[in-house]
């Protein structure tokens, strides 16, 4: 035997029958291929351990938060009552119902207790400053989460600290990583996928002499403002040459609109034969001064 996968087993709702899927129809994403493990490798498993602490730390904090709040509850038993002892059962029972009480204690509208006689119940409260800053801790822990996923540079800014320069490494850093995902899921359709698809739907694509395949797209955006200084002075030196492909390249990146080849010779057309508006009047007073100074000649003339 070898260690091929051959196929998935399930039990899914609302029957819970087992269910053998064949690999040949199934897509098989994974994140690493070690020792052909086929579950692979969750990018958030680096991540699980300060994930574990920051939820444990804000379960005590909600805790203390509450008992700051209520107050510490103390609950104390009538002199000569002895419930501390086991082999008493009635001692047992109260026993038993004071701790019930002490641990049950909340704030909100049904808060209220009944006690027998002779008992007593305190609520102590600190007014000490706690010796660790569990706010400070959680972010901390935020941090280490997102830079185990290179996503640190979302924290950037949130304790004033982190330049823009740093901000723009980091996103970049993420981006390459985004991009090795991105060619994992499009490397599985195309070896997988699409082949299949076309296979199935062969009287349908009739002549075809290779499979299309599947790319993504840019992850991040290019700095324009970069990119023009870039290549405004390689042009003024004259190690770049602007020409159509150029053009339309920078166009492509800053998200204009493609170029419209005849637009030069229809505005041109246009102007000739629509006057501007705004110079209509402009127009009218030569048409006018024209025709003052044609009558002085003509008057000059009779005389």
């Amino acid at each position: 035997m070898n260690d091929n996968l051959e196929a998935m087993i399930q039990r899914p709702a609302p029957n819970y029958e087992t269910i053998e899927i064949p690999i040949n129809k199934l897509l098989l994403f994974r994140t690493e291929s070690n020792k052909n493990n086929p579950e692979g490798r969750s990018i958030l498993r680096n991540a699980y351990r300060d994930w574990y602490f920051k939820k444990r730390i804000q379960e005590i904090e909600g805790i203390g938060i509450e008992r700051d709040l209520a107050g510490f509850p103390v609950l104390t038993a009538p002199e000569g009552m002895d419930i501390w002892n086991p082999s008493d059962p009635d001692m047992v029972r109260n026993y038993a119902s004071a701790l019930k009480i002490v641990q049950g204690l909340r704030r909100d509208s049904l808060e209220g207790i009944v006690l027998p006689a002779d008992w007593k119940l305190e609520l102590l409260s600190s007014e000490s400053k706690r010796n660790f800053d569990t706010n400070q801790i959680i972010e901390r822990y935020d941090g280490r989460i997102a830079m185990t996923v290179l996503a640190d540079f979302i924290v950037l800014g949130h304790q004033n600290v982190g330049s823009f320069a740093l901000s723009s490494d980091k996103t970049k850093l993420f981006a390459t990583a985004i991009g090795a995902y991105l060619n994992i899921i499009c490397e599985v359709f195309n070896r997988k996928a699409i082949p299949d698809l076309i296979d199935i739907n062969g009287e349908y694509f009739n002549g075809i002499t290779d499979y299309p395949h599947l790319i993504h797209g840019d992850i991040e955006d290019a700095d324009i403002e970069a990119l023009a200084n870039f290549v405004s002075k390689t042009i003024s030196c004259g190690a770049i040459i602007p020409d159509e492909q150029l053009e339309k390249h920078l166009r492509m990146i800053a998200n204009l609109p493609d170029k419209i080849d005849n637009w030069t010779t229809t505005r041109a057309q246009n102007q000739s034969k629509v006057r501007p508006e705004e110079n209509q009047e402009d127009i009218d007073d030569d048409d006018d001064e024209k025709k003052a100074t044609a009558a002085k000649k003509t008057l000059g003339r009779s005389e």
